[in-house]
């Protein structure tokens, strides 16, 4: 269903009939329901995370202060469409009174304000999402010369590119939700970093992406609709639930379940993550002011050798964490929680930082290791003040194996639980095994796919979603214990885990050993841990795997499956 805006009444109508022939069997898309739900200006609203600094009103004054702040703001009605009624306001604008009074209606029309974001020169991308995935491809409209706009209809200049590493994380992560609220087909506009409208009811851009790339817009979206439609006439009902915890996406996905049974399950899974995030969260207070155990532990380490009390499932998960840390020789090492606030990479948002040498080998002179933690009858003190934990790379891995444990005790059959990348799958989805996929590091597809069989876990590591930028360099979130300093050597890796017990665990754990060290050592860091199926991508996108992963893997990207750029090696 396409209509330009405004989203007039005849439009509503139309909606509602739609929703009743819907109700009838017909398969409508974008759902009529959700285009009544998603605003195209409001619904950036629902990802602060991606969106730059907004506000919505009719108040003249409210509009003018959050002008004084931002000192630069782009204002905008919220029906609009083709850049129409959008406006550019300085602080110096003579001009400011008359505008908010023609854009507000004299302050009973309520609008967006944004703060103006001036990577806009270099393009307003718009993002074309099909059936929950994004095209690899952008448009970036480029503003004419002495305009701030760059849709087409006010005379943009289209060219087509492809979508950079945080284009992909907005994309991905939002076409999950508007995937599970029935919208199919959707225009994201991004400006820079940032998601500034989200566009349901007449998306443009395909047929320039078409005319100047390899990639067929209509073709992938006639594909996904053949999917789309067979997902109707599926016997066995697929309920999906999405949440953000962890600091990621989380997705459960619950085959041959009422929809109210899988919705009441995925809610009690997602109710324990949240409250493992805020046990385990080391730097965040709660509501209260009130740290989390985890880090009313790190104080008392800080403070002297007194032993402080725990949870039995945090001596628990402290007693595994420090013997994955041993297997590894110290290359799983959660107790650098100084190094890693250091770098910025305990914040959500983090940005390049001044590079402190002597700072980095005082961290590293400290030597901070999990051995240095004495445990005993569910008590723990260490005999290293510069102790800090962050249990960020184990506890992704242990909620999986709390999940599956949890829905397997409920007698469910038929499930898959990813927290960020990292998956673990129960039974089956329907007749066939579950089928994932692995990132491209460098480009917003999956380098190869594989069938994850009942039991199985797969966990990546890479530098491509926390990371900044230096003087042309990547800074990414895993750091070498060793030297201090994040691995530049390597861009992703992936392991597969067999059924087992902590399979989740050693998803989210076994990788970063084998990324840290050093890519002759690699096979041997596998091997401590017992890891027979892994991949690495090298720096200069070189792939090393093993045997037994390489025959699990259907290769998405064409080089590699003519095995340019792959070496396979053996195991014992």
């Amino acid at each position: 269903m396409r209509k330009d805006p405004p989203f007039d009444n005849e439009y509503l109508y139309s909606t509602y009939l739609l929703e009743i022939a819907a109700q009838q069997g017909a398969n409508v898309f974008n759902h009529p329901a959700a285009i009544r739900g998603w605003n195209e200006k409001l619904s950036v609203t629902r990802f602060p995370q991606f969106a730059p600094e907004f506000l919505v009103t009719a108040d003249n004054q409210l509009i003018r202060d959050f002008l004084n702040t931002h000192q630069d703001i782009v204002v905008k009605p919220l029906d609009g469409m083709g850049g129409s009624s959008i406006f550019r306001l300085g602080l110096n604008d003579p001009n400011i009174s008359v505008i908010l009074e023609t854009i507000t209606d004299f302050g009973t029309r309520t609008i967006m304000a944004q703060r103006y974001l001036p990577e806009i020169l270099q393009g307003d991308k718009r993002i074309i999402v099909i059936d929950g995935a994004p095209l690899p491809y952008a448009l970036a409209r480029i503003p004419m010369a002495g305009e701030t706009r760059g849709n087409l209809a006010v005379g943009g200049t289209g060219v087509a590119q492809k979508l950079t590493a945080r284009d992909f994380e907005i994309a991905s992560t939002v076409g999950k939700t508007l995937k599970q609220h029935g919208l199919f087909l959707v225009g994201l506009d991004v400006i820079g970093d940032y998601l500034t409208e989200i566009n349901v009811t007449s998306p443009t851009g395909m047929v320039e992406i078409a005319a100047q790339t390899d990639c067929n817009p209509a073709l992938i979206a006639l594909l996904a609709l053949g999917l789309f439609t067979l997902r109707s006439f599926q016997q066995a009902p697929l309920h999906h639930s999405q949440s953000y915890v962890f600091g990621t996406l989380v997705d459960i996905s619950i085959v041959g379940e009422t929809d109210e049974r899988a919705a009441v399950l995925s809610n009690h899974i997602l109710r324990d993550f949240q409250q493992l995030h805020q046990q385990l969260h080391a730097w965040k207070t709660d509501k209260q002011g009130k740290p989390s155990e985890l880090g009313k532990l790190n104080s008392a380490f800080a403070q002297g050798n007194a032993p402080i009390n725990l949870s039995l499932q945090l001596a628990n998960m402290l007693e595994d964490a420090q013997a994955l840390s041993s297997q590894s020789q110290g290359l799983f090492n959660p107790a650098i929680g100084h190094l890693i606030s250091h770098w910025g990479f305990h914040k959500d948002e983090f940005a390049a930082i001044e590079i402190d040498e002597a700072k980095i080998a005082s961290l590293v002179k400290d030597k901070p290791s999990m051995a240095d933690i004495v445990i005993k009858n569910h008590t723990a003190y260490s005999n290293n003040p510069q102790v800090k934990l962050d249990l960020g790379g184990y506890a992704k891995g242990y909620a999986l194996d709390m999940a599956a444990h949890y829905l397997r005790q409920q007698q469910v059959n038929n499930a898959l639980i990813n927290i960020g990348g990292n998956i673990i799958a129960i039974g089956k989805n329907g007749d066939k095994p579950w089928r994932v996929g692995i990132q491209h590091p460098r480009n917003p597809s999956a380098i190869a796919t594989l069938d994850l069989d009942d039991g199985w876990a797969i966990g990546t590591s890479g530098d491509y979603q926390r990371y900044f930028m230096r003087n042309s360099k990547r800074y990414c979130h895993i750091i070498d214990p060793r030297n201090g300093y994040p691995v530049q050597h390597t861009q992703a890796v992936t392991v597969l885990i067999p059924p087992h017990n902590k399979a989740g665990v050693l998803s989210d754990v076994a990788s970063k050993p084998i990324f840290i060290a050093a890519p002759a050592d690699k096979p041997q860091a596998a091997a401590k841990l017992g890891i027979t199926h892994f991949m690495v991508i090298d720096a200069e996108s070189n792939v090393v795997i093993t045997q037994a992963m390489a025959k699990k893997l259907n290769w998405s990207d064409a080089n590699f499956e003519k095995n340019h750029h792959v070496r396979v090696i053996h195991t014992d």
